[in-house]
């Protein structure tokens, strides 16, 4: 019961645009960084990007979620990549 309500919960966040912060980073090979963070109500996203971002906010649209929380995609016109 509390995993289906979790599931309803996040279902109500999937394409929307939120702020994150970016806690950690790893290498991705050559094709730039994992980034994992939280938006400002604890939801945990990753994310992939070309640049590190640690310690740093994005806006993310938040794609699917799993188990560990949602894939996000950064919206390219974020200040951190001009």
């Amino acid at each position: 019961v509390i995993a289906q309500s979790a599931g309803k919960y996040r279902d109500r966040f999937v394409n929307r645009t939120e702020r994150v912060l970016w806690e950690s980073s790893s290498a991705y090979g050559n094709d730039g960084w994992v980034l994992h963070g939280l938006t400002g109500n604890y939801l945990h996203v990753k994310a992939y990007s070309p640049q590190i971002l640690w310690n740093e906010f994005s806006m993310v649209r938040l794609g699917e979620h799993t188990e560990d929380g949602f894939n996000g995609e950064i919206i390219p016109d974020n200040p951190a990549f001009l």
